[in-house]
């Protein structure tokens, strides 16, 4: 059951005007009821449950892509990446907004999952604001080493370790090659 519900949290499936005809308060729960009231005293029908979002929503996946990570529930990606732990937090650009988009770069690249972690308030409105990555993470920009753990901090935020990736000029290479980690991670979730 709690697999069905990550699911549809993550594929934003409760929301409005998602898919053909569909309405979670009317279409969605009729036919979600339909289908456990069919399956009383039975195994939980979570194929059938997970079917009906396939057939009527725009977007419905259970097998998390990179090239689909965009398409989910940002949030509670969020909530899935850091452990679902419950964390007041603030969504921090690992590479800044101001800095790529002065390069040219396409807000949609600027603003993809892959290119957000989670930092404390202190931390992304203080030492690391507006600054590159590698410099932050090394302490060369401001004069302040923030992380004294490296390595935990990329294992926790599900950025690859290769230095160059964090360097700004190589930003394509940290979108695709954290959009694996992170897609590996989701899918990770439901191996069990």
């Amino acid at each position: 059951m709690r697999d069905w519900v990550f699911h549809s949290l993550l594929n934003s499936a409760f929301k409005s005007s998602r898919g053909f005809g569909w309405n979670p308060n009317t279409t969605g729960i009729a036919r979600i009821l339909e289908i456990m009231e069919r399956a009383k005293g039975k195994p939980f029908p979570i194929g059938e449950l997970l079917q009906i979002f396939k057939n009527h929503l725009h977007f419905f996946t259970t097998d998390y892509r990179p090239e689909d990570l965009d398409k989910l529930d940002r949030d509670f990606a969020f909530y899935v990446i850091y452990d679902c732990q419950r964390q007041i937090r603030d969504v921090d650009h690992i590479q800044p907004k101001s800095r790529l988009a002065e390069r040219g770069v396409v807000p949609e690249k600027i603003n993809s999952i892959a290119n957000f972690q989670l930092l404390d308030l202190r931390t992304n409105r203080g030492s690391k604001n507006d600054d590159p990555f590698d410099k932050w993470l090394n302490g060369s920009s401001k004069g302040e080493l923030n992380v004294s753990d490296r390595v935990g901090f990329l294992e926790r935020h599900l950025i690859p370790a290769d230095p160059t990736t964090h360097e700004i000029e190589h930003f394509d290479d940290l979108l695709v090659a954290r959009a694996k980690l992170i897609a590996k991670k989701l899918s990770a979730r439901f191996q069990s």
